[in-house]
Parts: C-alpha cells; structure tokens; sequence
C-alpha cells in the first residue's frame, strides 16, 4: 500500500485584537450594562414613589389598624381657599398602610380618618412621603355659646375641624336651648381642635380648643347679611361658582340660577371685607369689590382676563430685575402674583378692564456691619388702562435701587 501524502500544515489563526467593551475584565464588561439597566430602573421607581403617598394607620399602642376608611381633601390655606376644603374622593387601608396617588393627594391632602372602635382623627399627607395617624377610642368634647347678652344661642352649628382654620370637619353639633353643645366620637389622640360656631344673625367666631383644659364660652356677635349679583356670567353655569368673603374662612355662598347670593356671618360693620368669586375657570376674572355686614345690591361684574407682560427694570442699572414678585389685588385669587424670569420678564393674567395698577417688589439685602446682611424691601408699579381681553405687552415697571 503506497504511504499517504503528509498532510499540509495549516497556518496559525490570527488572534482577533478584542474590541470595545471586550478589552474590559469580565465583571466589569456584564457589569456596566447591568448597572445602567439598574439605575434606570431606580431611577423609574423614585419617580413613582415621589407621586404616591403612604398613609399608616396605628392604634394609639402602636398596634396597626386592619381596616381604616380614608376620606382626601384639599389643603390650601390661601386667602382664596374655601372653609371646609373641597373633597377629593376616600381609600381604604386594609393591612394598617397603603399607598395613594396624586389624585387623592396633589402635592398635600388633609386626610380624615375613621375606623371601628375608635374617634375619628385626621392626618396631612404629602406626595412622596409616608405618615402614620394614630387612633384613640372616642371622646368628647362640651361648651357653650352665648350671645351679647351672656345668655345661651340655642341652634347654633358647631364644627369641629381638624387641621386649623382650613381643615376638614372631624364633628358637628347643634347648640341646645341652653346653648351648650357636645362634639362627639373624636380620637382621644387628638390634642387640639378648631372650633367653628355658626348661627344665624350672627358673625362667624372661632376658637382653639384643647381637650385637657376646661373650654371658654364661645361669645357671638350680631351682624346682617350681605346681598347681591354677580353679573355677566355668559358661558358660566352659576351652580359652579360660590362668592366668598376673602381672608374669612367658613364664610361663602353658593350662587342662584340669576347669580344673587346672599352672604352670611360677615364680621359686622365697620369692618370691610373683599368678595372673591370662587370656581372661575381660567380666563376669567373679576375687579376688586369690598362690602359691609348690611350691604344691598352689592354687583361683582365678572369679564374676559385681560393679561400683561414686560420687564421689571433696575433704574440704577437699566437691566432687568430676576425673581421680582409682580402682582395686583383683583380676581378671584384676591392676589394674583407672577415672579419675573433671569432676565427680570413676567407675565400676569387675570387682570380687569380699566385703570388697574401692578406692583413690583423685591427683597435685597444690604451689608450692617460686621459682615451682618440686612434685608431690604424695593418696589416699583405700573398703572394702566385695559380693554377686557386684552393681552399688553412691552410693559416696564422701574424700581427705584
């Protein structure tokens, strides 16, 4: 048998130079891409849990509460903000915790807090964090109303409010012939309450009362109602809308099919209080109007915003004036405020027809020897005359250095 050929050597491979991540050590190489996929992954979940609020729900031993009902309402403690807050809709809490979105709480949100067994508590809730409201069995809590005359107000509503002059309603009682009330099935964990008597032909009193002290009569004073229009409502349904009495909580009415109101438990004259148009939708506003306990035909004219944009000036410098506050005294906010941009522009909306004026202000601070800061206050204002709807711009309003 002839011998087989020899078989021809094959040449070496070039080793192939490693590119990329390859040249990396190999936990560093699958570790980089799993640290990336990670971290967005926390990243995605810090931005759920910054729109969700946990609320917990103990006991006040400590133990948790199997089964809470929640109720959400807002919490604005404005000028503007009607008393009681509006509701923003309940949860329950089934394992002593549980966890809500923004739209039961929309930054803040008063929380009120029931369950079996135990007075009712309240709790302030805000996104991205978690609180625990604590429970105790019921108590409650007795007083007295009187009028002038030192003698008892018989029928008078009484509100027990948690959260201060803006909280959510926690009680209510009815004053009996000797004017004495009983505020029932509250949480013995709670240390205060604010306390809100309505009655009629009375102003609205308030009073802060704590549960281990013995409570001062509540003493009415008598006052008249205001009535009134609100005119040129056009696209607006009056059943949205409420009038109430600015910097006074508890005091509003719902508006007639006509737009009348008529307003009640005004502090009495000579006091002048300044009345807001709640629910307005954007676009639309109203010029200041102030009123007396007694007033007749009080007429609120509501228009078409108009709106304004310029530039705060610096008249020492010619240049613009960042994080200047500018704002005006009418609409429905009572103050509408806008702060200026770097470059010391702004804009500001909800303005009335006719001669208006808008301020500017802003807070500098000036060196008081031994290297102390003292603040000070710089203002300056515009006065101008708008058409309804009007939109104005290449307004400066100069501030004096």
């Amino acid at each position: 048998m002839p011998p087989r050929p020899a078989r021809p050597r094959s040449r070496p491979r070039a080793r192939r130079r490693p590119r990329g991540l390859e040249r990396l050590p190999v936990t560093i190489r699958y570790g980089v891409p799993l640290l990336l996929v990670g971290g967005g992954a926390g990243f995605g979940y810090s931005e759920w849990a910054a729109s969700r609020a946990e609320v917990s729900v103990v006991s006040t031993g400590g133990a948790p509460v199997v089964a809470a009902h929640l109720e959400f309402f807002a919490f604005d403690e404005s000028v503007a903000a009607a008393s009681p807050s509006a509701r923003l809709g309940q949860a329950r809490v089934t394992e002593g915790a549980g966890l809500v979105g923004r739209e039961l709480v929309p930054g803040e949100a008063l929380v009120r807090v029931r369950a079996d067994g135990f007075g009712v508590g309240y709790v302030l809730a805000r996104s991205g964090a978690a609180v625990t409201c604590a429970l105790g069995p019921p108590v409650e809590l007795s007083g007295l109303v009187m009028g002038p005359d030192q003698r008892g107000v018989f029928g008078a509503k009484v509100l027990a409010l948690g959260g201060g002059a803006h909280g959510v309603v926690l009680a209510e009682a009815e004053t009996n012939r000797a004017g004495t009330y009983r505020l029932a099935g509250l949480s013995s964990s709670l240390p205060s309450i604010h306390a809100r008597v309505l009655a009629p032909g009375f102003a609205v009193a308030e009073q802060l009362q704590w549960f281990d002290q013995e409570q001062e009569p509540i003493e009415l004073v008598a006052t008249q109602p205001v009535t009134g229009r609100v005119l040129g409502l056009r696209e607006t349904k009056p059943d949205w809308l409420s009038v109430q009495a600015m910097s006074v909580p508890g005091v509003q009415a719902q508006l007639g099919p006509d737009g009348s109101f008529t307003l009640l438990h005004l502090p009495p004259a000579p006091t002048t209080v300044r009345l807001l148009v709640a629910g307005l939708p954007e676009g639309w506003t109203h010029r200041q109007v102030t009123a007396r306990a007694g007033d007749d035909e009080v007429e609120i004219q509501v228009e078409r915003a108009a709106s304004v944009e310029g530039v705060v000036v610096d008249l020492a410098t010619g240049t613009g004036i960042a994080g200047a506050s500018v704002r005006h005294e009418h609409g429905p906010n009572g103050v509408q405020v806008a702060t200026c941009d770097g470059s010391g522009v702004f804009r500001i909306g909800r303005l009335p027809s006719g001669l208006v004026e808008v301020q500017a202000i802003v807070r500098r601070s000036k060196a008081k020897g031994r290297g102390r800061a003292r603040p000070t206050w710089h203002g300056g204002a515009a006065r101008l005359d708008l058409a309804e709807g009007e939109e104005l711009s290449g307004v400066a309003i100069e501030m004096t250095p």
